[in-house]
């Protein structure tokens, strides 16, 4: 992973937004716990138009009251999906069926839950595994769970046809398209370890018939026209539909 560009420039397209015409929703990048992004796209937005938040929200003891606290003050509805960052044993909902609410207007999104949002299916996928897992505790600040698993690959591969995939992860050739080759050594693990989670994205994708993907985790924006995959910056925010054709940036 790359570092993550400066508070100013990561909040440039929020301020952009309302250049737009109104979007569906609105797509956000890990924000580890920390609501700043949420609140100036909330500000920025059309009133109304949802949030959706491709995991690493920061769902940690120390944090849900004020997630509760900020959701309950937004013009909006805020959803999440889980990422490798998110405190698991809080989150005992993590396998639901449908979309769990947490206090009026936040809500989670379990793995292969189809959102309807302004006629589009939204399918959602979240989890990835951590290439920083050897510097957390096991049961403390890295779970297990996190991992995309099988039952979870199965529950999203019954999606059926989406407008959108959103996931945490990216799909396996993004990352080897763009991740920094030296990270896993740095990591302690080997130079040649991959993402499981990551794996598992692609065949999601390609299953479901590669519909446009948007994904976080990797804290660097990029994306690919051609086979529709957007990675989103921490803090990013996308309107979608966006601006531009295939999943490109907003300017």
């Amino acid at each position: 992973m790359r570092a993550p560009r400066s508070v100013r420039s990561r909040y440039l397209d929020a301020r952009a937004m309302s250049t737009h015409s109104t979007p569906a929703l609105a797509l956000i990048g890990d924000v580890h716990g920390d609501p700043t992004a949420i609140v100036i796209a909330d500000r920025r937005l059309p009133r109304g138009v949802p949030l959706l938040q491709v995991g690493d929200f920061g769902w940690w003891p120390t944090t849900q009251d004020r997630w509760i606290r900020i959701a309950s003050e937004l013009q909006r509805e805020l959803f999440w999906i889980r990422g490798n960052h998110e405190h698991y044993p809080s989150m005992p909902w993590l396998h639901a069926t449908e979309v769990v609410t947490l206090c009026p207007q936040l809500h989670f999104v379990p793995d292969g839950v189809v959102l309807s949002v302004d006629g589009l299916r939204i399918g959602c996928v979240g989890g990835a595994s951590s290439i920083d897992q050897l510097e957390r505790r096991p049961g403390e600040t890295w779970f297990a769970e996190e991992v995309l698993d099988t039952a979870s690959e199965r529950r999203a591969l019954a999606m059926g046809a989406v407008d959108l995939l959103v996931t945490h992860c990216p799909p396996a050739w993004a990352i080897a398209a763009t991740a920094d080759p030296r990270m896993p050594a740095l990591f302690r693990l080997p130079a040649d370890w991959q993402d499981p989670s990551a794996a598992a994205v692609e065949r999601i994708h390609a299953a479901l018939g590669t519909p446009p993907l948007v994904c976080g985790h990797m804290h660097y924006r990029w994306s690919h026209a051609e086979r529709r995959v957007r990675i989103l910056d921490v803090d990013e925010v996308l309107p979608w539909p966006p601006s531009t054709a295939g999943t490109e940036p907003v300017a």
